[in-house]
């Protein structure tokens, strides 16, 4: 065997041994990714062409067994530009767009497979330069090479380099993805297209045709590895798994080389069947090398993801801080914003009644002039009704601070309770013995005092107060207080109406429905009880009452802390504001 005829055999049997490395570890690492399929059947392919053209080379004096292998290496080059076509469009992700063009190429395919084991296609071998058989090439082969081999593969090429013109400049991983495969493709199918010369018995060389197809030989044996590598996008294919490939490639190929070449020049079977075990079991640890290469690469990739996320969630976290910073401070000013307008309507509600008042004050005290009676009257009534808009207003607007959880609270020391509840009970003293009902008040002798906000305290306690008077139409009112060394309970009971059973828990809330026996004997909007709750749970208190049903009576609790933490106040502000 010339030694040029040697190196083209083993170079051939290198090229299918590196297809076969290569297809079955892309499509091991990701068996479910179109591509990695594809590619695979690409290399199944290409390995067919390759194993089949180097048992055609080793044929000698055995024309039938020649034309056999000549026939199969044609038969596995039939679907060479079909998956090669087919990859390129999946690695491109443009499958869709050209569905129509894969079913054409696989079914052109099909009808060449057919045609490959007819003498019109293959007509028959012959010995051509040092090669002692080499296919010739039947009228039918021709729309092979125009309608499939060029045809296709030629697609293939455009669709890459118009991909690669489309890709941002940036994105690098990409283009040099679409780059490896324009080498593999020069490489693999350049170096292919040699043999249609032969076929057509041209010698493309000239007298440098040992020279010329030993460069070819070069670029061809390669070509699956720029393929493979690209097949794994983004650099999946890590170059140890392409060294660890190779070298096992290099080694299963010499045993098998070796192991061939002793069927023909050896008469002990001894030698040829240990020479088949060493190829069998390198064969058999080299995949289960790669395997574990593939394994190792994976774990690397999985953690490398997790690096990516984790800093992806930082970012998130890093922006969402940033917002949340941006929020609080448009928050701030548009709380600046509401409080001015809430200032600016409480002084101009009270500015005119207060103006009102002001006046009538002026008639009743005769600064005006002498009225009559019925003129003075009249005033009167005047002033008791502004002054009731006033009172309305003010618990509308407080109201509407509680609600936005801000405190409308000046706290001082030394509030005296006992001086609060008398002057209560006083005020109001005037509406008891209009309905002639009694108002009691019971107090320890000496003065209890408090931190707290001293008007707004006794506007929660008049309201209680005043709210058990106007229910109440036989009987009376009692208010009693008591203290220990830390809380001072306020209890104010009275012989009304009472409360069903279902309202007494809301009672202090804003939803709050009053009974249809209470809307019949008194007016209002019914905020005063739930703005007297909010005071009381500012000044860290609480509030409740008790009723053992309608027509019962009522009582009501309120229980303070002689002394406020101001800390705990500030969370207190928070937890209302959400009410």
């Amino acid at each position: 065997m010339p030694i040029i005829l040697y190196f083209y055999a083993i170079g051939i049997l290198l090229a299918g041994a590196l297809n076969t490395l290569f297809g079955f570890s892309v499509y091991i690492k990701n068996r479910k990714n179109i591509s990695s399929i594809t590619y695979a059947l690409l290399s199944v392919a290409f390995a067919v062409w390759c194993y089949s053209w180097f048992a055609m080379l080793l044929v000698s004096n055995n024309e039938q067994l020649a034309l056999f292998f000549a026939r199969l290496l044609n038969f596995g080059a039939v679907f060479i530009p079909a998956f090669y076509f087919h990859w390129i469009t999946s690695i491109l992700e443009i499958e869709k767009e050209n569905k129509k063009n894969i079913w054409a190429c696989y079914i052109l395919t099909i009808f060449f497979a057919v045609l490959s084991w007819m003498p019109s296609y293959v007509s028959g071998v012959r010995s051509v330069l040092f090669f002692p058989y080499w296919p010739t090439a039947g009228f039918l082969y021709a729309f092979y090479l125009i309608f499939a081999y060029f045809t296709f593969p030629t697609y293939g090429v455009y669709l890459l380099f118009k991909n690669l013109r489309s890709i941002d400049k940036n994105d690098k991983n990409k283009r040099n993805q679409i780059r490896y495969v324009l080498l593999g493709t020069l490489m693999g199918f350049g170096g292919g297209a040699l043999n249609f010369f032969l076929i057509y018995n041209i010698n493309p060389f000239g007298s440098f045709f040992e020279a010329g197809i030993f460069v070819v030989l070069l670029a061809f044996v390669p070509f699956a590895v720029p393929l493979a590598y690209a097949t794994m996008k983004y650099h999946l294919m890590d170059i140890k798994l392409v060294l660890t490939e190779i070298v096992a490639g290099l080694v299963s190929t010499t045993l098998l080389i070796d192991f061939v070449f002793s069927i023909f020049t050896s008469a002990n079977p001894l030698v040829i069947l240990f020479k088949f075990a060493m190829f069998v079991i390198f064969s058999y640890f080299g995949i289960l090398l790669i395997r574990s290469v593939i394994k190792e690469i994976e774990q690397r990739e999985k953690i490398e993801k997790i690096e990516k996320e984790l800093e992806k969630a930082y970012e998130v976290e890093k922006k969402a801080l940033e917002f949340e910073k941006e929020y609080n401070k448009r928050l701030q000013e548009f709380d600046k914003i509401k409080n001015q307008f809430l200032a600016q309507v409480q002084h101009d509600v009270r500015s005119p009644l207060t103006k009102i008042m002001w006046t009538a004050d002026l008639f009743l005290g005769g600064h005006l002039g002498k009225q009559s009676k019925k003129t003075l009257e009249e005033i009167k009534k005047i002033q008791e009704v502004a002054q009731d808009m006033r009172d309305k207003a003010n618990s509308f607007l407080d109201t509407a601070q509680f609600r936005l959880g801000k405190a409308p609270l000046q706290l001082e020391p030394g509030v005296g309770l006992k001086s609060i509840l008398e002057e209560t009970v006083n005020e109001l003293k005037f509406k008891s013995d209009s309905k002639k009902i009694y108002l009691k008040l019971a107090m320890p002798e000496n003065e209890i005092n408090m931190i707290a906000d001293r008007e707004k305290l006794k506007s929660a306690i008049f309201n209680i107060v005043d709210n058990a008077i106007k229910f109440t139409d036989k009987g009376g009112v009692s208010v009693k207080a008591e203290n220990d060394d830390k809380i001072v309970k306020i209890i104010i009971s009275d012989t009304g109406i009472g409360i069903p059973a279902d309202k007494v828990k809301t009672i202090f809330e804003q939803k709050f429905e009053r009974t249809e026996q209470a809307q019949k004997t008194t007016e209002g909007k019914g905020v005063g009880l739930y703005l007297s709750g909010q005071i009381i749970k500012y000044h860290q208190g609480k509030a409740w009452v008790e009723s053992e049903g309608e027509d019962k009576g009522s009582t009501f609790y309120i229980e303070l802390p002689l002394n406020i933490d101001e800390k705990t106040l500030a969370e207190q502000s928070a937890l209302i504001g959400k009410i």
